[in-house]
């Protein structure tokens, strides 16, 4: 489909994706401090209060609603903070196969292959000169800069 309506249908169809809940849960469990933090956390998520632990998985754009409402109430740094958190078991199998990975070479390019798997906001490649090593992070829906920055520093 070409045209000027298909930038749209496509960022639709991206922020539809389901990613797991994991990443969901663990910001409610960690900053849903009190009633009101896990109120803010859920503002426009269209996840009830009551259902603070969705089971499998949530919807991209719910995530990043609710990664807008924790920039938008954290203090500076949330996104170090919540990127200290993640260990291996918080990204699931993909923890596990960069973990088992032989070199660091090959848990590279296991995260540069699956990472979107875990989270369809971004796509990871890479480029190497000489000794250098640089991978990229690439927004795949469109986000503000603010909350891009936030994703970049968690990753």
């Amino acid at each position: 489909m070409t045209g000027l309506f298909a930038p749209a249908i496509a960022e639709r169809a991206i922020s539809a994706m389901p990613m797991p809940a994991g990443y969901f849960n663990l910001v409610l469990r960690h900053y849903g401090t009190s009633a009101s933090a896990v109120a803010d956390l859920l503002a426009g998520t269209g996840i009830a209060a009551g259902d603070t632990e969705p089971r499998d998985e949530v919807l991209l754009w719910q995530t990043i609603q609710q990664i807008r409402n924790l920039a938008r109430v954290a203090s500076p740094g949330w996104a170090l903070e919540l990127g200290a958190l993640l260990n291996n078991a918080a990204h699931g199998t993909l923890g596990v196969a960069t973990a088992s990975a032989a070199t660091l070479e090959h848990a590279l390019a296991v995260l540069e292959r699956y990472a979107y798997l875990r989270a369809p906001y971004f796509r990871l490649d890479s480029e190497t000169s000489g000794q250098w090593y640089r991978l990229h992070a690439r927004r795949q829906i469109p986000l503000e800069d603010a909350v891009w920055t936030g994703l970049v520093e968690l990753l």
